[in-house]
């Protein structure tokens, strides 16, 4: 079961969740194709193939859910960035899905990063 999470540091989200999503997006660019490409069989390239689309789509829904909170909360992230605070952000459920999934994202890709 999916445990909520109701808020988020903005030094959490800055210094945490971003990093780790662009973290997931250089796997999928990079990793994935590379595996592609040296793909000993078929099954193998194609099974990477569909992995890298199930990130690719993935990525997308976090990037659109995270686009929106970073949006609402601009002036609290530009201070928490500067060094000028830490506000608790408050997430709706669409962000808190976001940031679960992202977080679910990142270590399923750094099982396969280490072969796990």
């Amino acid at each position: 079961m999916l445990t909520s999470i109701n808020h988020v540091t903005a030094k959490c989200l800055l210094d945490g969740v971003l990093p780790k999503l662009k973290a997931v997006e250089d796997l999928a660019n990079n990793t994935l194709s590379q595996l592609i490409a040296q793909a000993p069989s078929d099954e193998a390239r194609h099974r990477n193939e569909l992995l890298q689309q199930e990130f690719a789509l993935e990525i997308t829904m976090i990037r659109l859910n995270l686009d929106h909170l970073t949006t609402r909360y601009a002036k609290e992230l530009h201070d928490a960035a500067t060094g000028n605070g830490n506000a608790s952000l408050t997430l709706d459920r669409h962000e808190q899905l976001a940031i679960h999934s992202a977080s679910t994202l990142y270590e399923r890709a750094r099982a396969i990063q280490t072969g796990g």
